[in-house]
């Protein structure tokens, strides 16, 4: 028998004077926080004053009850819909989405979509590829998972088969939230960089939800019986989500590609179902706007590619931003400004030149051609005979509709 909070160094926030523990879904008070051995099975129920109590299930075949959680749960976002904003964790200041790449958020979903089918889901599962790690670590946590959720509790109830990075890559299987207990079943670490992880979540006749986690031959398994009370009546609502905390500079992202492959979606009646997602990513509790959101997922050379029955999201690391007004532009400025210089020097020239001529031969001298208002100069020198004419011509002529052609030439010496 094993109960353990799952509380890490440095790993905490206080909100409203309880101590709030970092984790996949969201902050949880800590002390309503725990691990158990992987098999456990956990099942809700109510007593008859309306409290709630969670009894643990052991491999073992032992049995532990543990009564409500003293805390009250937070809040999740609720279920998005046309123009909706999610529920916001309380406590948690909502910030300027402005520029969502600034970075920085407490608590973020970065990328994060989902679908609400009419009935409960019997299977759902997918396969994750490891990711490279971040280059950099600070207090950064990342989370990458498909869960299931219920639409209808504002508990908002939610099992996920989840891969977790916290300076190490972990697979675990977390239920949230029983008599407001958020669980997981121990974890399994992942050392090699080409491993995967095969996750699923899997209904069986009676209702209970089994969360699977496998690496190798090493699985991180949990049971969720949360039906029996009413804590939770549905199954239904789809979510595909990468998740953080503490992510301040795009090196605390992965840097490269994690992809969900072999995903299948089952519902109760047997029938394969494809969903129809929808991006709805958040920062703080709150969903963002269209603009903001794919601005986020943007965010750090970043992508996030919804196909069935894959998916790929990836980051690099660094944030390259778009091109700016001068990347995008520099043509317009420098050709007209290069023409503009060379029809200035090319005059000076020819002015220069004409006045040296007329110090010298006492010329006939005339300007001559003038096309788009740009005046040029011919410069001729002309001395009783047996002087020589010489002189310097520079023309623009039209090529096209939008350009033109400059022609600077010494005009020939005749005896």
């Amino acid at each position: 028998l094993a109960i353990a909070a799952v509380v890490h160094e440095d790993d905490t926030v206080v909100v409203g004077g309880v101590a709030m523990c970092r984790s996949p879904g969201g902050l949880h008070p800590c002390d309503c926080l725990h691990t158990v051995e992987s098999g456990t099975r956990v099942e809700e129920l109510a007593d008859s004053n309306g409290s709630r109590r969670i009894r643990l299930h052991h491999p073992n075949g032992t049995v532990t009850d543990m009564p409500q959680c003293v805390h009250p749960t937070p809040p999740r976002p609720g279920p998005p819909s046309n123009g909706s904003q999610g529920r916001q964790w309380p406590g948690l200041k909502v910030g300027d989405f402005d520029d969502p790449c600034e970075l920085g958020w407490g608590h973020a979903a970065p990328m994060e979509a989902s679908f609400i089918h009419s009935l409960d889901v019997a299977e759902f599962s997918a396969v994750y590829s490891l990711p490279p790690s971040p280059s950099e670590r600070g207090k950064n946590i990342l989370y990458y998972w498909i869960g299931l959720q219920d639409t209808t509790s504002t508990a908002n109830p939610v099992i996920q088969p989840v891969l977790a990075y916290d300076g190490s890559w972990y697979a675990e299987s977390w239920n949230c939230c029983p008599a407001g207990h958020k669980l997981k079943a121990n974890s399994v670490r992942i050392s090699d960089p080409g491993d995967t992880v095969t996750a699923s979540i899997q209904r069986d006749e009676s209702g209970v939800y089994t969360i699977t986690s496998t690496v190798g031959d090493q699985s991180s398994v949990l049971s969720s019986d949360d039906t029996n009370s009413g804590l939770v009546t549905t199954w239904n609502w789809v979510l595909l989500v990468l998740e953080t905390y503490n992510v301040n500079t795009c090196p605390e992202y992965t840097n490269g590609t994690m992809g969900f492959s072999d995903m299948r979606l089952t519902d109760v009646q047997g029938q394969a179902v494809t969903p129809s997602w929808i991006r709805n990513p958040y920062i703080d509790g709150q969903y963002l706007a269209e603009a903001e959101s794919r601005e986020f997922a943007d965010c750090c050379n970043g992508s996030f590619v919804l196909d069935w029955p894959s998916a790929r999201l990836e980051q690099q690391s660094v944030y390259v931003p778009g091109p700016g007004w001068w990347e995008e532009h520099w043509v317009l400025v420098v050709v007209p400004s290069l023409l503009v210089l060379i029809v200035l020097i090319a005059g000076a020239v020819c002015l220069a030149r004409r006045r040296l001529a007329k110090q010298r031969l006492n010329p006939l001298y005339q300007l001559t051609e003038r096309e788009f208002g740009f005046r040029v100069c011919r410069a001729s020198a002309i001395e009783g005979g047996s002087g020589d004419t010489t002189g310097f011509l520079c023309s623009l002529r039209p090529t096209s509709l939008a350009f033109v052609a400059l022609e600077c030439k010494w005009l020939p010496v005749v005896a």
